[in-house]
């Protein structure tokens, strides 16, 4: 089988999204699937990170059995122009290169794709966003075709609105998110704890991911308050995103809180497994609050460590409380704080323990087994 999968991503870049997509790339192709991966070219990334953008393993972690293919754009023009330009371009790339499937996260265009002949599969992480911008209603239009091969959604929540918006059910197949097993590995490098200050037999409580206000940072910084005798490391974030984190513990007077900003995807589990406890206190504020599979759980599954994360209806999907992750009660300081001081006692070893067999199942490469094993009757 042929895909070629086109993404609007910016590659390389720090949002999940981008990893999401390279992940995927590698499992297809680890799959045995011939495919290719169509990116716009940012000239933005090659002037802000030129080293990255060439060294794209490095920067990801990962390593890499597909071809990547760049289509220009305009240098410096209004960002819905050059969304345009890359859909048009990459219309006629499709069609130059005949492929079996083409993969896309964009709505609108895999619409078009179907009605220029075109098998689709089109993979959704959002609802109100598609549906109010109208993207839904384009792709509605092409759901009965038989050129619409599926439609991958990453939650069970995600899955019911879109029956509701009047999907067919057998054309939608659920699909979590995952992480990739190999590219762990086990370290015992504590530097970056003298680095900041931190001793080495102090508890460590670890958070990776947006340092938007609705991921609880807030709360997290309370919770140091409270939890004195540990620290706590927070990556992530452009700085001054993080210099705003910083003066907010700062006027709490939290001493034990350490901002460490952006590390490259690659490098991130120097963090997380170097730590004793890994934090996730999302909130109710978060748009997609009721449809998200976050990344950050299934990577925080696979390091072993006791995971304390909000108790939100699709990490429900994934997870049991106090099995194999401690589920809290969203936007409460008082549940995160009895959360993680029980993650920091011996009895929750076990939990990390059972969170990394659950998550083999949550791998990169079972999803793109499945997508493929839900595709293969249609493509035959």
């Amino acid at each position: 089988m042929r895909i070629l999968y086109i993404a609007r991503s910016s590659i390389p870049s720090r949002w999940a999204n981008s990893i999401q997509v390279m992940r995927m790339c590698q499992a297809f192709s680890q799959a045995s699937v011939e495919l290719e991966l169509v990116l716009p070219f940012r000239y933005s990334a090659l002037l802000r990170q030129p080293m990255n953008v060439f060294k794209l393993r490095q920067y990801y972690g990962v390593d890499f059995y597909f071809p990547i293919r760049f289509l220009p754009g305009p240098y410096i023009i209004r960002k819905t122009f050059t969304i345009d330009w890359f859909s048009r371009q990459a219309q006629w790339y499709a069609k130059l290169r005949h492929a079996h499937i083409v993969y896309t996260r964009t709505l609108k265009l895999a619409a078009v794709l179907v009605k220029q002949g075109l098998s689709v599969v089109v993979e959704c992480h959002e609802y109100e966003f598609f549906r109010d911008n109208g993207d839904l209603s384009l792709l509605a239009q092409i759901a009965d075709s038989a050129l619409l091969k599926l439609i991958v959604v990453i939650s069970e929540g995600l899955k019911r609105l879109y029956i509701e918006f009047g999907f067919p059910e057998n054309k939608i197949l659920v699909a979590h998110d995952g992480v990739d097993l190999s590219s762990l590995r086990a370290s015992q490098d504590i530097t970056f704890r003298s680095e900041l200050g931190i001793p080495d037999t102090a508890p460590l409580i670890c958070y990776t991911g947006k340092l938007a206000a609705d991921r609880g940072l807030d709360l997290l910084i309370e919770a140091a308050a409270i939890i004195e005798e540990a620290y706590f490391v927070v990556i992530g974030g452009s700085p001054p995103e993080v210099q705003t984190w910083q003066r907010l513990a700062a006027a709490k007077k939290v001493s034990n809180v350490r901002f460490v900003g952006f590390v490259a995807p690659g490098e991130v589990a120097k963090y997380t497994l170097t730590s004793d406890v890994l934090v996730a206190p999302y909130t109710t504020r978060i748009p997609t609050v009721n449809v998200a599979s976050p990344l950050k759980l299934f990577e925080y599954m696979a390091t072993r460590r006791p995971i304390v994360v909000s108790s939100l209806p699709t990490i429900r999907e994934v997870v049991t409380d106090r099995y194999d992750a401690i589920l809290v009660e969203p936007d409460s300081v008082d549940a995160l704080v009895e959360g993680l001081r029980y993650a920091l006692t011996p009895a929750a070893r076990q939990i990390g323990e059972n969170a990394y067999r659950t998550v083999q199942k949550y791998t990169w490469q079972s999803r793109a087994h499945n997508i493929l094993n839900a595709l293969l009757p249609m493509h035959n």
